[in-house]
């Protein structure tokens, strides 16, 4: 019993049902260990797996200490699912009392009980992910992708700037054989693999590779089940290499998202960042956008270059700023039945619940009907009625868009926003209106975050100058250039 009690206490196992438990309970054994001895050399044949019952040992690697665990504590787990040599030394510091689990018995118990082990790899594949990040300052996390496609897909070329795609570190499996510039091939075939094997040919993979790529064609092979328990991200036939590593990066925690913010004509400026980052190259994992900056993002979600884009926006004019219905009108000129969920690069346009306060993220459904929604001025137009809710501006509660982008996962913020105080002239009400919100917004405290970059730029323009975009865009452009450099340092 008290075996099984320390069981139920230790991460590794403490998720497993009271009959799994009890089940692996006998296969332990008590090992009884003096201060100083070591238990197993940094390099040896990994055969055990150990849970501390009463001590302290110390885990390094040469001079290092990486660890000191103490009773309830686990090390070795690897050892049940691979061969794979010790990756540290671990030491008694004290009389230590241990339990014991031989990868014979192991595998003599996962015999009866296959579910078991496909549990156990989960935790153990975490658990490794867990340690992963401790040892790399960038907190970059493993990625496991697995592809279903056809035999002859197999066969063709994948991106040879899929190392720069998706990371530094990339390997792929697969049973075709090819050859790949920065990218690491393993030929194997995992549909004639045991699940055991699967498990360890890939788990192992996720301690030296940021992204591990498995590339399998559709069967109900013993091996495929197991590399989709695996695997992060799941992608059938027709795949679209740009959205695997997406998908990835964000997994990895390594994401850029891009927020959009600002009124009218200013809003539209942010095209001169994507002109930058287009030329450059660079990659975007999701766009938040908020006012008039979400016709741009909505735009490059959609896969467009940015010269489309601008002729696009060209058609743009005061008069269909300020008025809901012709607004309404453009938007599905140009938008037509595109719904948000189904854009190239996710899209999120967060707006305001006007009777609670409090934001709407709005990621599926009619996409120019959400880009109104955000255009939606309180005092200038009236708010749209949907399930119960009056939603408008979404500036009122995510000025740029980038709370919404942590929520969702981005690792790094670039927000594009513009500045300045509104050019004065005669005062009418929606002048006054803006003017009044401009002035609430300003005042309003941006969140503080760790991994952000802010792209400021003053358009020296009224705001409703649609004749200026121009002009506009290519300050936009000169203010993103100052501070691409700084960028690139943290993307390299």
């Amino acid at each position: 019993m008290e075996t099984l009690e320390m069981l139920k206490d230790t991460v590794v196992l403490s998720h497993l049902k009271h009959g799994q438990l009890k089940a692996i309970s006998f296969a332990f054994k008590e090992e009884w260990v003096d201060r100083g001895d070591i238990i197993f050399s940094e390099g040896s044949k990994g055969d055990s797996f150990y849970i501390i019952k009463s001590g302290v040992v110390d885990v390094v690697s040469g001079e290092k200490l990486l660890a000191r665990l103490k009773k309830g504590d686990c090390f070795g787990e690897m050892a049940l699912l691979t061969q794979q040599e010790r990756a540290a030394t671990v030491r008694a510091v004290t009389d230590t009392e241990l339990l014991s689990l031989s990868k014979h018995d192991f595998d003599c118990l996962l015999k009866d009980n296959p579910q078991l082990e496909t549990f156990l790899t989960h935790i153990l594949k975490e658990r490794l992910y867990r340690s992963y990040t401790k040892k790399h300052i960038s907190q970059k996390k493993p990625s496991v992708v697995l592809t279903i496609e056809s035999k002859t897909s197999l066969k063709k070329a994948i991106p040879d700037k899929l190392s720069r795609i998706l990371g530094k570190r990339v390997v792929i499996i697969q049973s075709e054989p090819f050859q790949m510039e920065g990218v690491e091939v393993i030929q194997k075939d995992i549909t004639v693999l045991s699940k055991r094997d699967v498990a360890s040919l890939i788990v192992p993979l996720t301690s030296r590779f940021d992204y591990v790529i498995v590339r399998s064609y559709e069967s109900k092979s013993d091996g495929l089940k197991e590399a989709t328990e695996l695997a992060d991200a799941l992608f059938y036939t027709g795949l679209n290499w740009e959205t695997v590593a997406r998908h990835a990066r964000i997994k990895a925690g390594i994401s850029i998202g891009i927020g959009l913010g600002g009124d009218l004509a200013w809003g539209l400026g942010g095209l001169g960042f994507f002109s930058v980052w287009e030329e450059k190259g660079l990659h975007c994992d999701m766009i938040a956008a908020t006012g008039s900056a979400a016709l741009v993002g909505a735009l490059v979600a959609m896969g467009l270059p940015v010269e489309e884009v601008r002729k696009i926006l060209s058609s743009l004019t005061k008069g269909v700023f300020f008025s809901q219905d012709r607004l309404s009108h453009w938007l599905n000129d140009v938008f037509g039945k595109v719904d948000i969920s189904s854009l190239s690069i996710p899209l999120y346009i967060p707006v305001t619940d006007i009777n609670s306060g409090t934001k709407v993220i709005l990621d599926h459904g009619s996409l120019s009907e959400a880009i109104l929604t955000t255009l939606l001025i309180p005092g200038l137009f009236s708010p749209l009625i949907k399930e119960e809710r009056a939603l408008a501006d979404g500036r009122l509660v995510d000025r740029v868009g980038e709370e919404t982008l942590f929520e969702k996962g981005a690792s790094l913020s670039i927000v594009i926003e513009p500045t300045g105080v509104p050019k004065f002239g005669p005062i009418s009400k929606r002048e006054a209106i803006l003017r009044a919100r401009w002035i609430l917004l300003n005042r309003k405290r941006v969140a503080e975050f760790q991994k952000r970059f802010l792209i400021e730029f003053c358009p020296e323009t009224s705001w409703d100058c649609f004749s200026k975009l121009e002009k506009i865009e290519k300050i936009a452009t000169s203010a993103t250039l100052s501070i691409l450099p700084e960028i690139s340092d943290v993307l390299s």
